[in-house]
């Protein structure tokens, strides 16, 4: 019956990634939207990755053929001799990568006039559409409650777009974590991401992509630099999960 699960499984990953071209493949068995750690093998092709899968018990699996990279994603038995061994995958049509902060709640270490953090997550990057921190803020943030534990694979920020000044949107650290703290001392989250800076001007898009997705349920979005103008001002934030 093993050998039979484990052909079963190979044949229908291999046939739907030819015909489907589908990179992301989920067990039917698990349900989560956060996935534990993932693992990097590396194998010459798909049918090998999956068997690979199926050893390590993972729930998960994603192959990319220019680098033979063989991803797999919440292995729970490394050791191969876990409980589950019916893994038949189908593609997982709900693993498309989507912005998970959309019209999610935004908090604000600050706040200049009315400009709210509630337009960072709005989906409009207009020009007039932005979040300012207020004046006298030494270490301004925005902290996005995605509501659950997400994975997070890809990360977009749009600053300020109608005013640039080089010393404002500089040092930006992006951390996650699974537990809210109050700010600003992030250091319990995991960061993500640390934009240097300045950014091109006029601004554009910033991205970050993850060499391993995180699980987080709060993302944090901060300007750690003590000297230049101390303002957080952000047009758009955006949070991925993996392709």
């Amino acid at each position: 019956m093993l050998i039979f699960a484990t052909l079963l499984l190979v044949s229908l990953v291999c046939d739907a990634q030819y015909f489907e071209n589908e990179p992301v493949w989920l067990s039917q068995h698990y349900t989560s939207s956060c996935w534990p750690a993932s693992q990097v093998f590396k194998t010459p092709n798909i049918c090998l990755c999956s068997q690979m899968c199926l050893k390590k018990l993972c729930m998960a699996i994603s192959y990319n053929e220019s680098t033979k990279s063989c991803v797999l994603t919440g292995a729970t038995e490394l050791a191969g001799n876990g409980q589950q061994r019916s893994h038949i995958f189908r593609r997982n049509e709900t693993v498309v990568r989507k912005n998970v902060a959309l019209m999610k709640s935004v908090i604000a270490s600050s706040v200049y006039s009315t400009i709210g953090p509630e337009h960072v997550t709005n989906g409009n990057s207009n020009v007039d559409d932005l979040f300012h921190s207020a004046i006298g803020d030494p270490l301004p943030f925005i902290v996005i409650d995605l509501e659950q534990e997400m994975m997070i694979q890809r990360l977009r920020i749009m600053p300020r777009r109608n005013y640039f000044d080089p010393t404002r949107f500089i040092n930006i650290s992006i951390r996650g974590g699974t537990a809210e703290v109050p700010g600003p001392d992030f250091s319990s989250y995991t960061e993500l991401a640390f934009f240097v800076g300045p950014p091109v001007n006029p601004a554009t898009w910033i991205t970050f992509d993850l060499p391993t997705p995180i699980c987080a349920r709060f993302v944090s979005v901060q300007r750690t630099a003590t000297t230049g103008q101390r303002f957080l001002e952000i047009n758009e934030v955006e949070v991925y999960g993996p392709l």
